[in-house]
């Protein structure tokens, strides 16, 4: 015989779930989560009382909510039930949640306690009924009758709100299991599957946290499991918007304020505009990045979107940090590190839950262990193993060699245990590129290719390599051919983005994709539109001219790349 589970409870007194107030959203997900449970039919009864406006109890006089035919006092609420209507046969992954009544909270709380006396009579007419109770918040004065008849069959509780659970535990003599507790700072989605957890300890049943309950009725199905997770490019690509307003920002702070040195760190004598200035160039991508990586990568639909926001936000701003660990912003980047660290969240945050529901950790101290410990946990470890730092050369060196630099690189002792993948890097990488530019210095310095073939910058020739004679040209037919054949989104976009990444500057390769994609695209439009054929000269709303204004307008206003041929 299937266990089903009794649910009964309210809002709370202080609605302390980080907005979660939908009485159909909260019992659907409990619901849901005990199906994961072997042998269990999920929530075959309940009774819940939600206040309409989103506040909580502990703000309601007693006359405003005590149970009243007559009275009609307190705030809107509503009466939501399962198991009351007119049909009361339960179908295993079937849920009926049915809103009873909306009216003032003494009225609604009168109809909950008259429904209790049913469920009462229901509970010891129906032997093995029920074989738990989930209690949210819930009054043992409205439940007093239904609470007495499951004290005679002692069936495990568990729930949230410490108030009511003592109450239930001391007035009724019930079990109280798992993580049972508090509800302050947590999440439906967290509370119900710790609850789940502790009902199959209680049980000595499976909970299977990956099973999809079939037959479930859901408004959306899922098909995540079906659907690809995006690569990291792919994730990069995305900061596109937020990386090229920081560049704005970072330009307009360097011309109206002053052109400021390379920051190693944050130094806060040096006043609110450096600091916003090494924020902006620093912290903000790599931060982006990670937010970006965690929620496109998070394969689990039902996980609670703050708290993954949270703890990526957490880990983006310490593995940044750590990427420009003594070294100038312009020699490095974070977005690379933000990535790695964003890639690991939802992983991370799935076996951060499992561990707290074996142990029994509290809802309220489980979020806090996945909303602040996890994202610390791995911007501390990309900042120990040395990874951020790794990443961070890397883009260095990828932004110097896309613009024709002479690799500078920091020096860097093998001092601790951060400073290994550095090292490795530095030592092993850096010699390869140094030696190729060396071999490319020496032929351009040659008598009969120096003047004829390379363009040698004088004053900047310390600074930059020799620049070959027609690079902007073969650099344009690069371009061109290449976002013919695929290459602009899975290397172009990205090495952009890269050399934006924290750089404070344009990009090269973006000005080289502005020349010889969007301002040719504008071109040909513009062709168009003073060449059009004479058949369509008397026409003023031609498709072909209507495609070109339209691509004409996008190409210069917005810098995209529409064509009109």
């Amino acid at each position: 015989m299937a266990r089903s589970v009794l649910l009964l409870g309210s809002s709370g007194g202080g609605t302390a779930t980080l907005g979660h107030t939908d009485a159909v959203d909260v019992i659907t997900t409990i619901h849901l989560e005990l199906l994961k449970l072997r042998g269990c039919s999920g929530i075959s009864r309940a009774i819940f009382v939600s206040l309409c406006d989103g506040s909580g109890f502990d703000c309601i006089h007693e006359d405003h909510w005590l149970p009243s035919k007559e009275s009609r006092r307190g705030p809107l609420a509503s009466l939501y039930t399962v198991g009351f209507g007119t049909s009361t046969q339960h179908t295993q992954g079937q849920l009926q949640v049915e809103n009873v009544c909306t009216g003032p909270l003494t009225y609604i709380n009168y109809l909950a306690k008259n429904l209790d006396d049913q469920l009462a009579q229901i509970i010891r007419d129906d032997d093995g009924f029920p074989s738990a109770i989930i209690s949210i918040s819930s009054s043992t004065v409205i439940h007093d009758s239904s609470l007495k008849a499951c004290s005679e069959l002692n069936p495990p509780v568990a729930g949230s709100g410490g108030t009511s659970l003592s109450n239930i535990a001391s007035a009724f003599d019930l079990r109280i299991i798992g993580n049972s507790g508090g509800s302050v700072a947590s999440t439906t989605i967290t509370k119900a599957k710790g609850w789940a957890q502790g009902l199959s300890n209680e049980w000595g049943v499976a909970y299977d946290d990956s099973y999809e309950p079939e037959g479930f009725a859901k408004s959306a199905p899922s098909q995540s499991n079906n659907q690809p997770i995006p690569s990291l490019k792919s994730i990069l690509e995305a900061a596109l918007p937020s990386f090229l307003v920081l560049c704005i920002a970072n330009f307009a702070l360097d011309s109206f304020g002053g052109v400021a040195k390379e920051r190693t760190s944050i130094d806060r004598f040096r006043g609110d505009e450096d600091i916003l200035r090494f924020v902006l160039r620093c912290i903000v991508p790599g931060t982006i990045c990670c937010i970006l990586a965690a929620t496109s990568r998070n394969t689990d639909t039902k996980s609670d979107q703050s708290t993954l926001i949270q703890t990526s936000t957490l880990a983006g701003i310490l593995s940044s940090a750590a990427a420009f660990h003594g070294m100038g912003d312009s020699m490095g980047g974070g977005a690379m590190a933000g990535l790695v660290a964003g890639s690991t969240v939802p992983k991370s945050l799935n076996y951060a839950s499992i561990l707290c529901r074996r142990y029994n950790v509290t809802a309220t101290m489980t979020n806090c262990i996945l909303g602040g410990g996890v994202g610390i946990v791995i911007g501390l470890g990309m900042h120990i193993s040395g990874l951020s730092f790794a990443l961070s050369l890397l883009t260095g060196m990828i932004r110097q060699t896309i613009r024709f630099e002479i690799l500078a690189v920091p020096d860097i002792e093998l001092s601790s245990i951060e400073k290994v993948l550095p090292y490795l890097l530095v030592k092993v990488v850096c010699p390869v590129i140094t030696l190729l530019q060396n071999v490319f210095e020496n032929v351009a310095s040659l008598g009969a290719l120096s003047s004829t073939l390379f363009d040698v910058q004088g004053h900047c020739s310390e600074t930059f390599l020799p620049i070959p004679i027609g690079l902007g040209f073969f650099s344009g037919c690069v371009f061109v051919y290449g976002s013919k054949v695929g290459w602009y989104h899975s290397a172009f976009l990205p090495l952009i983005l890269l050399e934006m990444d924290s750089s404070g500057e344009a990009s090269l390769l973006g000005a080289m994709d502005q020349c010889t994609l969007v301002m040719i695209c504008a071109g040909i439009c513009s062709a168009n539109l003073l060449s059009r054929p004479k058949k369509t000269q008397d026409r003023a709303g031609d498709g072909q001219s209507s495609l070109a204004r339209q691509a004409l307008k996008t190409n210069l206003c917005c810098g995209d790349f529409i064509v009109s041929g």
